[in-house]
């Protein structure tokens, strides 16, 4: 992602168009949002979870500007760093 790109706390909404969209083609946005928990047992349906995890928190890592790093580096899962953008960044109504 380039520079323009990445999330600076003013481009919240757009910012937020495009992850939703390279999470979906990544087969991560549910994950991401929650509603894909992590399997229970062992197995490739697990190893394959944890791959998409890992690329959804990768994801979300790299497609924010240097100095919002430090909120978002103590988030041990996708999940988590997403929360953690939204509740800094989106409106509240």
């Amino acid at each position: 992602m380039n520079e323009h790109n990445k999330l600076d706390g003013s481009n919240y909404a757009n910012w937020k168009f495009k992850m939703l969209t390279l999470l979906e083609a990544q087969s991560a946005l549910q994950i991401v949002n929650g509603d894909e928990l992590k399997p229970a047992t062992r197995s490739a349906t697990i190893l394959n979870w944890e791959k998409r995890e890992k690329r959804a928190r990768t994801m979300l890592k790299m497609s924010v500007k240097d100095f919002i790093i430090s909120h978002i580096r103590e988030g041990k899962s996708a999940n988590e760093i997403w929360g953690i953008l939204k509740e800094l960044y989106e409106m509240k109504n």
